[in-house]
């Protein structure tokens, strides 16, 4: 006889899904845990002091743009007389080895005139230079709205509520891709590629983008910054700006530098001085559009 055939296995019971159970909201305090968890907050506290954001920043930008004072609209303005009467008439009444009149758009500050005493005692205007916002320190003046005056040490970092990048943590954004910090290292390479000064100082530096022509970044204009400014600024530094506006918006910047620490730069002058600026300003504003809509 044909063998039995073995009897079914009976069917496993079926499993039970899991319950998944919604999490409950986190509170603040535990969002503000978890995050010290994974990033050091007080390093990002740190950074944001070195690199301030201002709280108005879109409608700071609009009157920027509306004014005419983006980095590729300013060439006209560059080395303007009335602009360079001003930092003139406060180098000589302030005492001070420089004083400079800049706007500042979204990623950089255009001078539209630099007054620099140089090593030799001499006086040049760099107009046209420029400089990273996050290298420059006039950063600190746009955030806080009003005048800025400190005393410190640029070489130690000291200035006083002026925190700033070191070389290495710029180096660091030229590296990682930030276009304006690598443009800047890109010309402070080729001013140190000519140690001797044989290059011309109306040589134009090689940029990827240089708006403004003949009126554009210069070995002069890099040598003028990075050898003649920075080094007498380096052991004790002084720093006094002043917020240039244009509809209620800070769209540039008047500043004075020196050498030694300073108690005696006047607020309410340097406000006048500003004053000045911002008239040349809005009245080139108002052509622009005049022109514009003829």
């Amino acid at each position: 006889a044909a063998p039995e055939a073995a009897p079914e296995a009976e069917a496993a019971p079926e499993a039970e899904a899991p319950v998944t159970e919604t999490p409950a909201p986190l509170t603040p305090e535990a969002v503000s845990a978890k995050f010290e968890e994974v990033v050091n907050a007080d390093q990002i506290r740190d950074l944001m002091k070195h690199l301030p954001v201002y709280d108005n920043e879109a409608e700071r930008l609009v009157a920027v743009k509306e004014a005419g004072l983006e980095t590729a609209d300013v060439t006209d303005i560059i080395g303007a007389d009335e602009l360079t009467s001003i930092t003139k008439d406060a180098m000589d009444e302030f005492g001070v080895c420089t004083a400079y009149i800049g706007s500042i758009d979204a990623t950089r500050q255009t001078y539209q005139s630099w007054r620099q005493k140089h090593l030799d005692g001499s006086v040049h205007d760099h107009a046209g230079m420029w400089l990273p916002n996050k290298l420059g320190m006039c950063k600190h003046t746009v955030k806080k709205n009003d005048v800025l005056q400190a005393n410190g040490s640029l070489a130690e970092n000291t200035l006083e509520g002026m925190p700033m990048l070191s070389v290495e943590e710029m180096q660091a954004m030229a590296m990682a891709g930030d276009k304006e910090m690598g443009r800047i290292f890109g010309d402070v390479t080729q001013m140190m590629s000519d140690p001797e000064g044989k290059i011309p100082d109306e040589q134009l530096t090689q940029e990827d983008w240089n708006p403004h022509g003949e009126k554009g970044m210069t070995y002069g204009k890099t040598r003028g910054f990075f050898q003649h400014a920075l080094g007498p600024w380096m052991p004790q530094t002084h720093y006094s700006g002043v917020p240039i506006k244009v509809n209620g918006e800070t769209v540039a910047t008047f500043c004075v530098i020196d050498g030694k620490h300073r108690h005696d730069i006047n607020a309410d002058r340097m406000k006048e001085y500003a004053a000045r600026a911002q008239k040349v300003m809005e009245e080139r504003a108002v052509a622009r559009k005049v022109a514009q809509a003829a």
